[in-house]
């Protein structure tokens, strides 16, 4: 049974009362309402969770309540009468914002601080985003969750998303570089990545990639990284573009031309167009704003300080055998030198062991990232003892064979090395340190939370030795290395603010034919670069030809990889940073429960009880039921229209 006549067959009666075409169009009204802001319509007989106390207010409550739209491929589908997309579409109004960095942006400044001048209209849109993308990201596979979030993205950029299954030059039979394209008709391919140092790289179609550069040689093609963090707790967006003036950075390490050829002199250039041209289209260049810029500077701040301390606090250098204020040459986002992360446990041990255990403590405080040390600490070698070579004693005439030839080779005796009892480590064939060899100094050892405690008891121990030091550090050092390099860019304690430890300048990991750089268009010097951008301008057909005979036979679909640090490493490409997980998004709404208290929770709860007793009534033919109905109906009309006068007197 439909709501026009639930409502006909219970008020028909009462019209001269209530007025039946207002309660109608009343009721009408709250359904489009329920579903624009946030309520089920009809799951159960009893009512919805929603608090039915004004005074009260539970985040939790409120935020699992909220109406989602369907985020399915029809959001990024434009044909006609699409309510899922239209209905996606003016759930997202309230963000504003032009480009997607500059949505980003506006989600990430709701979260910090609550602003007082948003309307509750664009609070709920935030809430909504918020709870959109944490499905998205948490309750899809990866490759689910990567089509979606096309279809997703090119809603919200009022776009579409392109699946056809064709190429560039429009065979079939392979996957679109672009992804989606925005409302403006910009390009975009989207990539959905594991973030982190060492993570997963983009890859595309070179042939792809050619054919469409040569038809969009100045625009080129954006790329919209989502780099996933923390089992998809933080998702930080990166955004790039490639072009046929910057081609050869990105990717000309896989263009091999034949022996002997020569750039081409360029034909006749294609006219350029400026700003309100019929056609221009943006060629993609993207500069941090100032709101990035202070984050980064507060992330490389706040990790300075938990490294190397200060007056009030102390750092956890000493934990990670570094010896006290060691520095880098290299500066951090905020101007300032990086502390250094190396280990010099011989220098780091002489602070004495009431720093090392202050340290210690320090780093056992911050539970949160020890599980991130553990998570990606991998496997380390551990070097345990002295090992020493200590004295020249002769073994003496009943050495064996291999004593005497041991002592004949190096006249001095080791020092057997004694493991710590706490690592479980054992020395391996201790007969053969007896017999002068070279002892066996250790093993790898899987970090686990456990090893980790273990090391942090051992520094914090009074009784604590240089042997314990060293097999502490040998644990801590290399997990804390490892860890840091898989936070996010600003969004954890122990982000760097974009600042990495590692080389990003030529990324390892590259396929044989992409470090041929003497013979690709990436040994190119910078005039070399420029003169061919202009004739791979002038003649598109003779840029895809170069390109498709540098992959190799004929059909060949060639394969670029660009590793990810050479994104996520450049501020110039960093959109922002969005927290998932469900407690930060909890605090943000209780940011703003004054808001939603006062202006939507009498509304969201007229809705509630409404629905409740509407049910009642067709379910269990409950006639008071319907007549208090009827009484809800009035009082969310009261509640409507003061909502409505506020938003006028708003508007004015």
């Amino acid at each position: 049974m439909d709501i026009d006549t639930m409502v006909e067959n219970h008020f028909k009666k009462n019209r001269d009362i209530f007025g039946f075409e207002a309660i109608t169009e009343l009721i009408e009204e709250v359904m489009d309402s329920m579903e624009a802001a946030g309520i089920p319509l009809g799951e159960a007989q009893e009512s919805s969770g929603l608090l039915t106390e004004v005074k009260g207010f539970s985040a939790a409550q409120f935020f699992d309540s909220i109406w989602t739209p369907n985020i399915t491929e029809e959001i990024g589908e434009i044909k006609d009468k699409n309510e899922t997309r239209q209905s996606f579409i003016r759930s997202m109004n309230g963000i504003g914002g032009k480009g997607l960095r500059d949505k980003i942006a506006r989600v990430t400044a709701f979260m910090k601080e609550p602003d007082p001048n948003l309307d509750v209209s664009e609070v709920l849109a935030f809430i909504t985003f918020l709870k959109c993308m944490s499905e998205v990201f948490t309750k899809y596979s990866p490759s689910g969750s990567g089509f979606l979030l096309e279809a997703f993205l090119a809603g919200l950029m009022k776009g579409r998303q392109v699946v056809e299954v064709t190429d560039e030059e429009g065979n079939v039979g392979s996957l679109p570089l672009t992804d989606y394209k925005t409302g403006g008709g910009d390009p975009v391919s989207l990539k959905r990545l594991t973030g982190g140092s060492g993570k997963t790289p983009i890859k595309g179609s070179l042939n792809n990639l050619a054919g469409h550069l040569a038809k969009n040689p100045e625009r080129g093609i954006d790329y919209v990284i989502a780099s996933i963090y923390g089992d998809a707790q933080q998702v930080a967006f990166y955004e790039f573009n490639i072009n046929m003036d910057n081609v050869i950075e990105w990717v000309g390490k896989y263009i091999v031309p034949p022996p002997g050829w020569e750039i081409p002199e360029p034909g006749e250039a294609a006219p350029k167009l400026s700003p309100g041209d019929p056609g221009y289209t943006r060629k993609g260049k993207y500069v941090p704003g100032p709101e990035e810029r202070e984050d980064e500077a507060n992330a490389a701040a706040r990790f300075r300080g938990m490294v190397m301390g200060s007056s009030r606090k102390p750092g956890i250098q000493l934990a990670i055998g570094v010896p006290p204020g060691s520095l880098m040459d290299r500066e951090m986002a905020d101007g300032e030198k990086a502390p250094g992360i190396k280990a010099d446990v011989g220098a780091a041990f002489g602070a004495g062991t009431g720093a090392i255990s202050a340290a210690a403590e320090a780093l056992a405080g911050e539970k949160k990232f020890l599980q991130a040390m553990a998570k990606h600490g991998g496997k380390t070698p551990i070097s345990i003892g002295s090992a020493s070579k200590v004295g020249k004693e002769d073994p003496g005439p009943d050495a064996t064979t291999a004593q005497r030839k041991a002592y004949e080779k190096n006249p001095r005796r080791w020092k057997a090395p004694s493991a710590p009892e706490w690592t479980g480590l054992e020395i391996i064939n201790p007969e053969e340190v007896q017999a002068g060899g070279s002892p066996h100094r250790g093993g790898r050892l899987k970090i686990t939370p456990d090893l980790i405690a273990k090391a942090l008891a051992a520094l914090q121990n009074p009784k604590m030795t240089e042997e314990d030091y060293v097999a502490a550090v040998s644990i801590l050092n290399p997990a804390f290395k490892n860890a840091i390099a898989q936070s996010p860019r600003i969004s954890s304690l122990f982000s760097t603010g974009g600042f990495s430890y590692k080389d990003t300048k030529e990324p390892g990991a590259e396929t044989k034919r992409g470090q041929k750089l003497a013979k690709s268009l990436a040994g190119f010097d910078e005039e070399q670069q420029a003169a061919f951008a202009a004739w791979a301008k002038t003649d598109p057909k003779g840029f895809t030809d170069l390109v498709r005979s540098s992959a190799g036979s004929e059909g060949e679909k060639s394969q670029f990889l660009i590793e990810q640090d050479k994104v996520t490493a450049k501020s110039e490409h960093f959109m922002g940073e969005i927290v998932l997980e469900r407690r930060v998004m909890l605090n943000v709404v209780t940011k703003y429960n004054e808001t939603i208290k006062e202006r939507l929770m009498p509304i969201f709860v007229g809705v509630d009880n409404l629905m409740g007793h509407l049910q009642l009534l067709y379910t269990t033919n409950d006639l008071s039921a319907g007549e208090q109905a009827g009484q809800d109906c009035v009082e969310l009309k009261d509640d409507l229209d003061e909502e409505m006068t506020t938003r006028k007197e708003a508007a004015e």
